[in-house]
């Protein structure tokens, strides 16, 4: 006997192992369900045997067997042909559904409904108490002329080809993200061998590789690009090589919450210890010149801005100056849906407050679990300068209070930036607005019915910035600010509604944010607020940066 498995119990997936010393014919004796209908096919139990150096299947039971019309356990025997080498066997108890699409409704000849109803007759139909006594009278047999290899057996071999690899990233269960560096020290073929869940409309358990050093993705696990895994439709490999340039990577894999190798909650894949990543030199003898690194430790030594774990209603700011400009890597997790962000971020020039990136619903993907989960991972470019990043949640979804599936990075919830290649954090430092904005005048987190003023000067003719969020509807400024000469009380500048544009949040929350020439003398800034929706206490969605409600009047350096 070169595998055995009996009694098993449902949703259940067991292994072993056998070594062939010549080619010859083999056994497999098997008793189970299945039925097919209209080019649909329902099995209870299914069984394959896989080439242990190549993983591919060499025998499957559900597609070696025609036709499987009985409504009751039948018994089977199969010959198989294989060639010397070593194999593993697979038995699952996981109901196995092919070709149609599965579904309640779906009208079998015999008996109609889904697995639930199918079982129900089975327990008629054999005469026994209950679902486990009818698993209970499956069994797979397989004989031939070889030794046996228990299932600590095979996954010793597992272990010793992973351990060959450059990265290992198996039997991953549910809510995982591993992140894995990797370095080249030569230019070589990479081979890839991925499995994970997917379906035309998304992948939910992947991997992808990025450059470490510049943040650029260079490899990426696509439904397009893989194929069938086995098992559930939804099962997907990837098995592939490309050219890798001689540099620092890093392999990341994430899974949502349900469907992996700790729990599947459909058929498993022909390879379920291998769900996940691994990457190997496609040419062995090239494997000395890769090695592995902490990619962690690494990247947070690189930390600009750290901004995760937000949760409802958040709203967080940090500024950064760069001394020179350089490229830096924006990572942000956050809620979207049909185009519109929820909880995301954005960048602002410190100087201008003009918008130097944010993160729009079309630059993202799928984050894994809920499809409202999005993320972006890009480099950008920023010049020498001042910049305030900040990142706003609503009041539902976000970390830890989901209301569907979490993502996969769920603790990076919010804006992550990074330095890159040739990053020096000499080059960077923090930058507070308080201190380093260089304000004539700032009256900002303005509540209700508040009125305030401020008076600078001016020794010269002057070209200042005029930075205010306000409140106005239909033409008119309910909160809103303007300059007097305070002289002689004229009105050289007023914050119309024809003047401002969208600030952000609900429609009525307008901002100006323009630069005006003023002449040498002495000026007043005045803001006030009517009874409602300002600084803390909003009845609409708040703008973009509620802190500043009000206004700021700062110069320009137009040398």
């Amino acid at each position: 006997m070169l595998a055995e498995f009996e009694k098993p119990f449902p949703d259940e997936v067991s292994y072993s192992g056998f070594k062939l010393s010549s080619s010859q014919g083999i056994t497999v004796t098997s008793a189970g369900f299945g039925y097919r209908s209209g080019g649909s096919k329902l099995v209870l139990s299914n069984a394959w045997i896989v080439d242990a150096a190549s993983r591919e299947v060499v025998w499957e039971m559900a597609e070696a067997r025609d036709e499987w019309r009985e409504k009751r356990i039948t018994e089977e025997t199969y010959q198989v042909e294989l060639p010397e080498g070593t194999y593993e066997v697979y038995y699952s108890t996981l109901p196995h559904r092919r070709e149609h699409k599965w579904n309640m409704d779906f009208n079998f000849s015999f008996w109609g409904l889904g697995t639930d109803r199918v079982l129900e007759r089975l327990v008629e139909e054999e005469d026994v108490d209950d679902v486990d006594d009818v698993y209970r009278r499956f069994f797979l047999r397989v004989e031939g002329d070889g030794a046996t290899m228990s299932a600590q057996e095979v996954r010793d071999n597992h272990d010793r080809m992973a351990a060959d690899a450059i990265v290992a990233m198996r039997m991953l269960g549910d809510h995982e993200y591993v992140e894995q560096g990797f370095e080249l020290e030569r230019n070589m073929k990479i081979h890839i061998y991925a499995l994970g869940e997917g379906r035309e409309d998304g992948v939910y358990d992947y991997g992808w590789i990025i450059n470490a050093d510049t943040g650029e993705r260079v490899w990426r696990f696509t439904y397009d690009d893989s194929y069938y895994g086995g098992g559930a439709e939804k099962n997907r490999v990837v098995d592939s090589s490309f050219e890798a340039p001689a540099g620092r990577y890093v392999a990341v894999y994430g899974t949502d919450d349900s469907h992996s190798y700790d729990r599947w909650n459909s058929a498993p894949p022909y390879d379920p210890t291998f769900w996940g990543m691994t990457i190997r030199a496609e040419d062995p003898d090239q494997s000395r010149y890769a090695r592995r690194f902490d990619y962690k430790s690494k990247d947070l030594e690189n930390v600009v801005v750290e901004m995760d774990k937000v949760g409802d209603d958040g709203y967080v700011r940090k500024g950064f100056t760069l001394k020179k400009p350089m490229k830096l890597r924006v990572y942000a997790l956050g809620e979207g849906k049909d185009g519109q962000m929820y909880d995301y971020g954005w960048i602002v020039d410190a100087d201008t407050r003009q918008r130097v990136w944010q993160m729009e619903y079309r630059d993202t993907e799928h984050a894994g679990g809920g499809e409202k989960n999005r993320m972006i991972d890009d480099v950008i470019e920023f010049d020498k300068g001042s910049y305030v990043a900040y990142y706003a949640t609503d009041g539902s979804h976000s970390y830890p209070h989901w209301n569907t599936a979490p993502p996969m990075n769920r603790e990076r919830w919010g804006l992550t930036i990074t330095g890159v290649e040739g990053f020096n954090r000499s080059n960077v430092a923090d930058y507070d607005e308080e201190v380093s904005g260089d304000y004539l005048v700032h009256l900002s987190e303005m509540g209700d019915d508040e009125s305030r003023r401020e008076t600078f000067t001016l020794d010269k003719e002057t070209t200042v910035l005029i930075y205010a969020l306000g409140e106005g509807v239909d033409g008119r400024m309910y909160d809103y600010g303007w300059i007097e000469d305070a002289k002689t009380g004229r009105v050289v500048w007023e914050m119309t509604y024809r003047k401002t544009r969208h600030g952000g949040g609900a429609s009525k929350n307008r901002m100006f944010n323009d630069t005006i020439v003023l002449g040498p003398g002495t000026y007043t800034v005045f803001y006030e607020t009517d009874g409602s929706h300002s600084f803390h206490d909003w009845n609409a969605d708040r703008p973009f940066e509620p802190e500043n409600w009000g206004i700021s009047v700062r110069p320009v350096d137009k040398s």
